[in-house]
């Protein structure tokens, strides 16, 4: 059941598209996920959400890999990587990273850009071989659960407090708007 749909989306793409994608796999990678969360961190730093970031980051990384190990399912014949192959760790992990860096910029343009990102890797994975369609569709869907989830986590995490300085207190009459 889960090879179903994999011959058919690897043998209509042209080689030069799988080279591309094979490239484009990158961005799912878990160093460059790590890269972009820590990019995410520093970025954050203003609005006090370096440690929730990092913690749903990790937490999505964490969430990928007991799952393989807990469904053990084997990858495509020939995939010519090891471990298991579902849920998609590429597709969660992309998931969950861009989709959590697109609701913190909070612009249309961020969750667009973060939607193209995710299909292209979850597009990728299955074009180089290395995953049936079912598990990057499980990857994305696991990954967007567990966005969810955590979205939903850090709305109830505590804010540290402000501090208002003597000089907003003078122009602005000594409120704190």
């Amino acid at each position: 059941m889960r090879a179903i749909g994999f011959e058919a989306i690897r043998s209509a793409l042209p080689e030069a598209a799988i080279e591309a994608l094979g490239v484009a796999t990158h961005l799912g990678d878990y160093s460059a996920v790590v890269l972009v969360g820590m990019i995410g961190v520093a970025v954050l730093e203003e609005q006090g959400d370096r440690v929730p970031f990092a913690v749903v980051v990790l937490g999505g990384i964490g969430l990928a890999t007991v799952a393989k190990m807990a469904f053990g399912l084997p990858r495509p014949p020939g995939a010519g990587v090891g471990g298991y192959g579902f849920p998609s760790g590429h597709a969660l992990g992309s998931t969950v990273v861009y989709g959590l860096l697109a609701n913190r910029i909070g612009t249309c343009r961020a969750v667009i850009g973060a939607a193209v990102v995710v299909a292209i890797v979850a597009t990728s994975r299955i074009a180089i071989g290395v995953h049936y369609p079912a598990d990057v569709l499980a990857g994305v869907g696991m990954g967007a659960a567990y966005l969810v989830l955590a979205l939903s986590a850090l709305e109830e995490w505590p804010q540290p407090e402000r501090e208002v300085s003597n000089d907003r207190l003078a122009t602005d009459g000594g409120t704190d708007r």
